[in-house]
């Protein structure tokens, strides 16, 4: 779970293979989201200022998820993806291509 104490940031997760759907919000000041245990998440921030997030986790097992295919093969928007890794645009694309997304 994140709680936005200053700022604003884009934050989300994806859901388990096979179906990879994204889900993304942007979170303001005041706004909390909750993580689904074990799925690939993000959060960063997309905001004219800086921001500070609180984390807080309900259990020390985290769980697992393909990351390869959860970050690169659906339509999770290139620009957060490369936001979210620092990988560049360019490769990103290629790992789409690769992998079978788009966006």
């Amino acid at each position: 779970m994140i709680y936005v104490a200053e700022g604003s940031v884009t934050a989300g997760f994806i859901s388990g293979a096979p179906s990879n759907v994204v889900y993304v919000k942007k979170l303001n000041k005041g706004e909390v989201m909750v993580f689904p245990r074990g799925l690939f998440h993000f959060q960063a921030n997309t905001g004219e200022e800086h921001a500070t997030v609180i984390a807080s986790f309900s259990n020390s097992d985290p769980g697992v998820q393909v990351v390869s295919s959860a970050l690169f093969g659906n339509d999770f928007s290139s620009f957060l993806v490369e936001k979210t890794t620092n990988i560049d645009e360019a490769e990103v694309k290629k790992l789409k291509a690769l992998l079978g997304g788009s966006g």
